[in-house]
């Protein structure tokens, strides 16, 4: 969404489009926050910070960071070879808890530290409320 916004800015300054892109795409994620019993999932690049931290990155400023759309999220999940307690060897994983160094978040409390790299299983534990 936010990329196809950038093509299709009309302003010819970059830093323009990005504002254009910025200010088409948050109304969006804004209003579907509070949609209820809707479900939104998003696939973003990952960003490591100046300070080692990955975390999830939007095209533009406006989008990351404290006044970005990251709140908006009861998770934010990170798919990557990790190091998982107990088990040998690095392992492909949802990360669903964040870490010093590593923005994710599980508020819906059903989901484990690092989940198998299967979406459907994900969702189903995610949405399953009687885990709580």
């Amino acid at each position: 969404m936010c990329n196809i916004a950038l093509d299709e800015s009309t302003s010819k300054h970059g830093l323009a489009q990005y504002g254009d892109m910025a200010g088409l795409c948050k109304p969006y994620f804004q209003r579907l926050y509070y949609m209820p019993q809707k479900h939104m999932y998003l696939i973003a690049k990952e960003e490591l910070t100046s300070d080692g931290k990955r975390r999830p990155a939007f095209p533009g400023q406006q989008l990351n960071g404290s006044s970005g759309v990251s709140h908006l999220y009861d998770c934010i999940l990170r798919m990557a070879k990790v190091l998982i307690p107990n088990v040998i060897g690095e392992q492909l994983a949802f990360q669903c808890n964040g870490t010093y160094d590593v923005m994710a978040r599980n508020r819906t409390g059903t989901l484990a530290d690092f989940e198998e790299p299967h979406f459907g299983k994900l969702i189903t534990k995610a949405m399953d409320r009687r885990n709580n």
